[in-house]
C-alpha cells in the first residue's frame, strides 16, 4: 500500500540549513545531467536543475531546435506527486499529472519513474518524465540525475594587504558522485568591497568543477589554473573579464565539518601582480593558506605597492611609495 509522505520530513536530517520556502515548503535544488527528446531530437544538457518542494516537483525550461527552428518550452511544476519510502531511500512510481506551464499552456503527462538515494552525505534524485505540452502532437521525454546543491550563506573575509570583511554571500556547494568518486563544485559568489588597497573592487561570479579529496590539503582541493575559468573583476584600472591562469594561484580548498563548511579560495585574475584569498566564513583560514604561500616561496611580510596599488619588487624603483608590513602601511617618499 502506498504511503504518501512529505519529503521535507523525510529528508530533515539533511536540510538542516534551508532555502526559499515556496509555498511553505522547503525548496531543494537538485542539479545535474539532462536530456529531452522530442521525435527523434534528443538534447543533452550539461547542468540542469529541478527544484523539489514539499511533494511539487518543478521542471526547468527546454529549449531545442527542430528543422531550423528555434522552440522552448517553459518550466512548469508537477503538484502533489505520491511517493513511497522514507529516509532511507524514496521512490515514485508511475503516476499522472496535469498542470499549467509558465506561459499558461496545459501540460499532461506521467511521471515514468523517479528516486531518491542518500549514501555518506550525497544526496540523489533521479527522475523521469513524458508529457504533451499546449497543443504539441508529440510527446516529450526528459531525464535528470541529479545531486543536491546546497547552499551556505554567512560572512566572507578577504586577504589582500590585511583582511577585509564582506557581511554576506552565498557558496552553492555540490557533492556527488563521479563514477565510484566524490567530487564538490562549487560556485564562487561575486562580491563588493569599498576603500581596499587597491580601491573599490569587484569579485567573483565562476564556477570551479569536480574538487577532490585531497588528504594533504584536509579536504575537496582542486588548482583550476589550467581549467580555461574567466571571471570579470573591476578594481584600480582593471575593468574585464581576466583569465584565471597563473600556476601559482587560483587553487580552492572546501572543509567539510560536521555541519559547517570551511571554504578557502586563492585567485589571481590575469596579469595581476599579487594573490587575493579569500575564506568562508572563518578568518583564520586565510591566515593560515597565505603563511603556507608565502612560505613556500621564501616570502615574508613585507610587500611593496606604487601608488596606484600595484605590486613592486623593488622599493628602490619607486619615489614614492607604499610599504606594508605585518599588515601596516607605510608612505615613503
Amino acid at each position: 500500500m502506498k504511503k504518501i509522505f512529505t519529503l521535507l520530513f523525510a529528508l530533515a536530517a539533511f536540510v538542516s540549513n534551508s532555502m526559499a520556502q515556496p509555498g511553505g515548503h522547503n525548496a531543494m535544488k537538485f542539479a545535474g545531467k539532462a536530456s529531452f527528446s522530442v521525435m527523434t531530437t534528443t538534447v543533452d544538457v550539461e547542468s540542469d536543475t529541478i527544484v523539489y518542494a514539499g511533494s511539487d516537483f518543478t521542471i526547468p525550461s527546454m529549449t531545442y531546435n527542430m528543422s531550423g527552428h528555434e522552440a522552448t518550452i517553459p518550466s512548469f511544476t508537477i503538484k502533489e506527486t505520491t511517493y513511497e519510502g522514507g529516509y532511507a531511500g524514496v521512490t515514485w512510481q508511475e503516476q499522472d499529472f496535469v498542470t499549467t506551464a509558465t506561459d499558461g499552456k496545459a501540460v499532461t503527462g506521467k511521471i515514468l519513474s523517479g528516486v531518491f538515494t542518500h549514501n555518506d552525505g550525497i544526496y540523489n534524485v533521479k527522475l523521469k518524465v513524458q508529457f504533451k505540452y499546449g497543443q504539441m502532437p508529440h510527446e516529450i521525454t526528459y531525464e535528470i540525475d541529479g545531486y543536491y546543491v546546497k547552499a551556505w550563506t554567512d560572512k566572507l573575509h578577504v586577504l589582500i594587504d590585511r583582511n577585509y570583511t564582506v557581511e554576506q554571500v552565498t557558496y552553492n556547494v555540490r557533492t556527488y558522485l563521479d563514477g565510484e568518486t566524490t567530487k564538490v563544485d562549487v560556485e564562487i559568489p561575486t562580491f563588493d568591497m569599498k576603500a581596499t588597497t587597491i580601491g573599490d573592487l569587484t569579485s567573483g561570479g565562476y564556477t570551479v568543477k569536480g574538487l577532490v579529496m585531497d588528504e594533504t590539503q584536509g579536504g575537496y582541493y582542486r588548482d583550476y589554473h589550467e581549467d580555461g575559468l574567466t571571471m570579470h573583476f573591476k578594481a584600480a584600472g582593471m575593468d574585464a573579464d581576466y583569465p584565471l591562469s597563473a600556476a601559482d594561484a587560483n587553487n580552492i580548498l572546501v572543509v567539510f565539518e560536521g555541519k559547517s563548511i570551511k571554504i578557502v579560495n586563492v585567485f589571481k585574475p590575469g596579469a595581476m601582480p599579487f594573490l587575493i584569498t579569500t575564506a568562508f566564513p572563518d578568518p583564520t583560514a586565510t591566515d593560515i593558506k597565505r603563511r603556507e604561500w608565502r612560505e613556500e616561496r621564501g616570502e615574508n611580510d613585507e610587500v611593496v605597492y606604487d601608488l596606484q596599488g600595484r605590486r613592486a619588487s623593488h622599493a628602490s624603483r619607486l619615489t614614492p611609495y607604499v610599504k606594508i608590513v605585518n599588515g601596516k602601511k607605510y608612505l615613503v617618499k
